[in-house]
């Protein structure tokens, strides 16, 4: 489900303008719009103010929540103005986060002070006989409700803003948004901004209002890509510290994490900083797992610049490094507070990267959509050849998938496994070949077809699906066995596998196209297809 298919709650602060910008939305989008505060006074009779002196508080609020659930039943989407208190109630703001996309207005408690003073509209809970005591009041909100406004789909600075400035931002940001929900607490989204990952990224960083900015990248993409995104965020007055790792699957290691936080750590960045991380996913895994490190974690923001990265590695929190022979043996969930996902930065990509993420976007369809591996059927010979809309196309549907994966098992407990399809395998070729013979989607495209194998001696994968995932990851390009020279090393790995529960491992195999189940197996079933060919 998209940003369009929702209906639309703008919240934050009071004084940032959610009545003002809503309407002008409204109108931008064709929607009908809804102010919950006079809804609440239209059903009452009396004004905020009056309820507030008449039932206090407590009043206003249990109206207010029985207004919000009424409105997120209706079918039509609309765009709704809440009020500044609305979502901190945390069983409201969880429904609210998965029935709707929330997007936080947010602005500078100075911005706000200037805007309530010229305003004739009363503030029950900030109005104050002076400027001192209403300064005072509204510091002591904005600090009670700061956890609460940090969670949301999408945050807008609307400090130097128009209403219809930013009315038009929230436009075009969802119009590539697929917003995902982890609990009342952590919610954000995925911004799919083709040719548009520089201004976005200074967007996001800007609307977390961060003491200090650092940016997470390699070498490589360095060279590609890291002035457009340096510029964008130094123009909006958030220019980053930049840290440049050494590229590739073997920096992605604890050396690199804790080069990341030592670097955090004397340049004063403290729990309101903000992380960048640009790259591939050994970047985003490796600055990912950093920023969950420093201070018990701070805040970070995902711009995947590769295919693999933007359809799996930067998506769903997993973060983590590689230790010696075992393949992201540390690491821990900390989700970033936005993904960018700008297409257009892989066309650097080589062919063979490009193959390589593709491999994950054909697990996603072989493991949850049968339409969409249709797809990869039809068009394997234009996705063989980078066409740049195909890619896009796949890139997108690849992360609707996930997302609806990651926001029904967050902490893969259950469904989430089956995002392991092809890994268990993958994991310890990678492992045997020093991270050097395979990339990573390579050695996950032999461990698909190795898994449909073992599937298919268990009983439980048909021949046919064995035929068909086989036939299109070679069409790709991609190698779908192991050489001989690696099989043993291969199996002698699995048993390090994150997914081993005792003697066995907790494998994924299809039950058809388009839908995966698990199944305990041992090292010797699986090493019986390895070792077989």
């Amino acid at each position: 489900m998209t940003g369009r298919d929702r209906h639309l709650l703008l919240w934050g602060p009071t004084g940032v303008g959610k009545t003002t910008v809503g309407a002008a939305l409204a109108t931008r989008l064709s929607r009908r719009f809804l102010d919950l505060d006079r809804i609440i006074e239209d059903e009452a009779g009396r004004s905020v103010p009056a309820i507030f002196a008449a039932e206090g508080e407590p009043g206003f609020r249990e109206r207010e929540r029985s207004a919000l659930r009424a409105l997120l039943k209706r079918d039509e989407e609309s765009v709704i103005a809440l009020g500044g208190g609305t979502l901190v109630d945390r069983a409201l703001r969880d429904e609210a986060l998965r029935g709707a996309v929330v997007v936080t207005l947010l602005a500078a408690p100075r911005v706000i002070e200037a805007r309530l003073s010229a305003s004739p509209m009363g503030r029950p809970l900030v109005d104050s006989a002076t400027p001192e005591e209403r300064s005072a009041r509204l510091g002591a909100l904005l600090r009670s409700r700061a956890a609460a406004y940090a969670v949301g789909h999408l945050a807008i600075a609307t400090d130097a803003l128009e209403p219809v400035a930013i009315a038009e931002t929230i436009a075009v940001r969802l119009g590539g948004f697929v917003p995902l929900t982890i609990s009342a607490a952590n919610a954000y989204g995925v911004h799919l901004a083709p040719g548009a990952a520089a201004g976005s990224v200074a967007e996001s960083v800007a609307a977390q209002y961060p003491t200090t900015s650092f940016l997470v990248t390699d070498a490589t993409v360095a060279a590609l890509h890291l002035d457009p995104v340096v510029a964008a965020m130094s123009r909006a007055g958030h220019a980053p510290h930049v840290i440049v790792l050494p590229g590739g699957e073997p920096g992605k290691n604890i050396d690199s994490a804790r080069s990341i936080v030592r670097e955090l750590a004397s340049h004063d960045a403290d729990r309101k900083s903000v992380l960048v991380a640009l790259g591939g996913g050994v970047v985003t895994d490796t600055a990912g797992f950093a920023a969950s490190m420093f201070s018990r974690g701070i805040r970070w923001v995902a711009v995947p610049t590769t295919i693999i990265g933007m359809v799996d590695a930067a998506i769903g929190g997993k973060t983590g490094v590689n230790l010696e022979h075992a393949k992201n043996a540390i690491g821990a969930f900390h989700h970033p507070r936005a993904v960018i996902v700008d297409a257009s930065l892989s066309r650097t990509e080589s062919p063979r990267a490009i193959r390589s993420g593709l491999a994950e976007a054909v697990k996603s369809a072989a493991i949850i959509d049968s339409s969409f591996f249709e797809w990869f059927e039809e068009n394997v010979s234009g996705l063989a050849a980078s066409d740049p809309a195909l890619l896009e196309n796949a890139v997108r549907r690849s992360v609707e998938i996930k997302t609806d994966v990651v926001e029904r098992d967050p902490d893969e407990q259950d469904l989430r496994a089956i995002l392991n399809f092809g890994h268990t395998v993958g994991h310890a070729l990678e492992t045997a070949g020093r991270y050097e013979t395979f990339t990573h989607g390579e050695a996950v495209s032999i461990g698909m077809v190795a898994a449909a194998k073992v599937g298919r001696a268990l009983g439980v994968t048909p021949d046919d699906v064995c035929e068909r995932l086989a036939r299109v990851l070679e069409a790709l390009g991609l190698p779908t066995e192991a050489p001989a020279s690696l099989r043993e090393a291969a199996v002698s790995h699995l048993m390090a596998d994150k997914k081993r529960e005792g003697s066995k491992i907790r494998f994924v195999v299809l039950e058809r196209m388009g839908r995966a189940t698990t199944r305990h197996v041992t090292e010797a079933q699986v090493g019986d297809v390895l070792l077989g060919g």
